[in-house]
């Protein structure tokens, strides 16, 4: 990818900024035009800056993520320099030693310098550290799924199935629905489980206005890959659009249960507002990544100047410390499975929150507090302050609670009159 066209991708991403102050959106717009003028490096310090004084401002991490992402293109042409690098040492002779455990060590460490997989970690800990802190870093959340949850390609496609998804390309792309349908189907009859034709026959009915038609491609689809979100999307607007609303709710709690992207809130809230329902639950901001039960490996990490800093509160410290009370009874997902007296739940993300209300009364806690009096704070911590970094958890809670998932949505997060 040439870096035109990198920032290009980069510039089409920038949103207009939604519940934001004038100050903060002139601000941010500023930054924006450096971006604009190819002043990469320069917009980025002035971002990190801002940032560090606008944490809940999600375009601004939408942008960051972007940055880096462009950086981390520029770097992968970048050799690793030590890679052939020979090291030798010597004895007091001068003789060269064979084998020496020092040497071996350091060359295997500058041969593990890997200048694009540094960066690719920073760009993934920017979209991290952006949904740690902000409910409206969307593209951000999208992108976290796509990369580590949908990973997803057709590899056993046929040469004729994909020149059909071609032609239907382009016609999709000429606007000529029907052809496109057409051509989607032929090549989904040849290939059944061609995910893209599946999807995209659903967006061609949907784009041609026939919303029950979209509705069921959109299931049949979902009912191939349940595990994947875009369906489930594009079935809540197809009910939405079609004005079948408890359908469309019904629809977007499920989609939840599957993975809790961003995106979905608009989607969940939309059909609740049209069923005389809100969101009656406040986010809380996390200023730590989630607490993890193993050891990651050695990594060669950006050093800390090229993100956001951000002063710890006293309440997240306590939930950091957690980790090393329930640490041993953990399994590498953080999922409890030896017996302690230390909490009755199975997870260390909850147990984190538990520790947190147990000692801590910051105002920014209230509604948990109040979850965990009506029994739902895994629910609170998994779904609503839902983070990547603990997925598996999330994924095993919802697995073994669905039903008490679906009353959470239901009957505490929408309501008219508070809790």
């Amino acid at each position: 990818m040439t870096k035109p066209l990198i920032l290009i991708l980069l510039l089409f991403c920038l949103k207009t900024a939604a519940a934001q102050t004038e100050g903060q959106q002139k601000k941010f717009s500023k930054i924006e035009a450096l971006v604009g003028r190819k002043k990469i490096d320069k917009a980025e310090k002035k971002l990190i800056t801002f940032l560090e004084i606008n944490s809940s401002y999600g375009d601004a991490w939408d942008l960051l993520a972007s940055i880096k992402y462009y950086r981390y293109q520029n770097e992968i042409k970048m050799p690793n320099l030590f890679e052939n690098m020979v090291i030798s040492t010597t004895d007091k002779d001068g003789n060269q030693v064979e084998n020496d455990s020092n040497t071996i060590a350091l060359t295997n460490l500058l041969s593990s310098i890997n200048p694009h997989q540094r960066s690719y970690d920073t760009y993934l800990t920017s979209i991290k550290l952006g949904l740690a802190h902000s409910t409206t870093t969307y593209k951000n959340s999208m992108t976290l799924r796509h990369v580590l949850r949908e990973n997803y390609s057709d590899t056993t496609l046929g040469k004729e199935e994909e020149e059909l998804f071609r032609k239907a390309e382009v016609e999709f792309n000429a606007k000529n629905y029907n052809k496109a349908a057409i051509l989607y189907q032929k090549a989904l009859d040849i290939k059944p489980q061609y995910y893209k034709a599946s999807l995209y026959l659903g967006d061609c009915h949907y784009m041609m206005g026939n919303y029950i038609d979209a509705i069921e491609k959109f299931e049949l689809c979902i009912q191939r890959f349940p595990n994947f979100i875009e369906p489930r999307k594009y079935i809540v607007d197809s009910y939405l659009k079609e004005g079948l609303n408890e359908d469309a709710l019904k629809a977007a709690i499920e989609s939840k249960l599957v993975y809790p992207d961003l995106i979905l809130n608009s989607r969940l809230f939309q059909a609740a507002g049209r069923l005389s329902k809100s969101n009656s639950l406040k986010w809380t901001e996390r200023f730590v990544l989630p607490n993890k039960s193993f050891k990651e490996e050695f990594k060669i990490v950006q050093t800390a100047s090229t993100l956001p800093e951000f002063a710890i509160p006293k309440h997240w410290k306590t939930y950091q410390d957690a980790l090393a009370k329930i640490n041993i009874y953990c399994d590498s997902n953080g999922i409890v499975v030896k017996h302690t007296n230390l909490t009755k739940n199975k997870y260390l993300e909850v147990y984190g929150w538990e520790e947190m209300l147990r000692s801590e009364t910051h105002k920014d806690l209230e509604t948990a507090k109040e979850m965990q009096k009506l029994g739902y704070l895994d629910c609170y911590a998994f779904l609503t302050c839902f983070h990547d970094d603990f997925y598996q958890q999330y994924r095993h809670f919802v697995k073994n609670n669905e039903e008490k998932v679906r009353r959470y949505y239901t009957e505490i997060v929408l309501k008219s009159n508070g809790y």
